[in-house]
This record gives C-alpha cells, structure tokens and sequence, in this order.
C-alpha cells in the first residue's frame, strides 16, 4: 500500500516472518523519522529506522499492524485540514515533493475511465486527444 501524506510518502508491505507486522519503506530518512516519531508519541511502539537495507528503498523501519493502522486514521483525523493536498505538501515538505507528487497525478491520469475524458482537468489538460495520449 502507498501513503502519502503531508510527512512523507509511505510503502507498506506485510513482514515475511510475522503477519501482524508491517514492512513500512520510505525514500527519504525524514519521512520514517516522521512515522517513527508519531508512533511512539500516539501509540508507544518504538519503531527503528534501519537503512540501506532491501531493495529500491533505503529506509525501513517494523510496525504492528494494528499501531499502522491507527497511525493513519489519527494522521487522517490530526492532519487532514487542506483543501488542496499538492499545496499542503509544498508548503510542509518543499517544491522538490510538490513537484514528484504532481508526477504521480499525472501518471494516474493514465487510468482515467474513457467516460470521464470530457471532465474537469482531463479535458482541460488533454482535450480531445483522448486516452491514447498518454501512452
């Protein structure tokens, strides 16, 4: 699962050893230290950011499954205060964020149902070029 919030950008897998466990990665050390932090403020969990570890992400760090869980709802119900996420982002974590997120909006554009074409930014940004566009 990818998260995204105004602290960082999150992939959460389930631990290969322990199902109660989540695997959470994260490209840049400030968005684990984030999470961590929170986790052990909300929840009491003392969570280790371990690095250059696995694969593609260099940060990592074990969760409960249930504390994740929990972390999110309450980041949902503490943070979730903007009207516009891309904005929120620049403003807490610099234009170089706002700017990758904007790239992810777009890729998902890719996956806009063909019904939908003639609405809001899809219309506005592609026209009548349609679907094929992106690819």
């Amino acid at each position: 699962m990818w998260i995204t919030t105004t602290g960082g950008f999150y992939s959460a897998v389930q631990d290969k050893q322990d199902e109660s466990i989540l695997s959470v990665r994260t490209r840049d050390k400030e968005s684990a230290e984030i999470a961590v932090a929170s986790i052990k403020e909300w929840f009491g969990e003392v969570c280790v950011v371990r690095e250059g570890e696995g694969t593609d992400y260099p940060y990592r760090f074990r969760v409960s499954r249930a504390n994740f869980s929990q972390w999110v709802a309450r980041e949902t119900m503490e943070y979730l205060n903007y009207t516009n996420f891309k904005s929120a982002v620049k403003d807490s974590r610099g234009e170089d964020w706002s700017d990758a997120l904007m790239d992810v909006w777009m890729a998902m554009m890719k996956v806009t149902d063909p019904a939908m074409h003639s609405h809001g930014y899809y219309d506005t940004i592609y026209g009548n070029k349609g679907r094929k566009s992106f690819r």
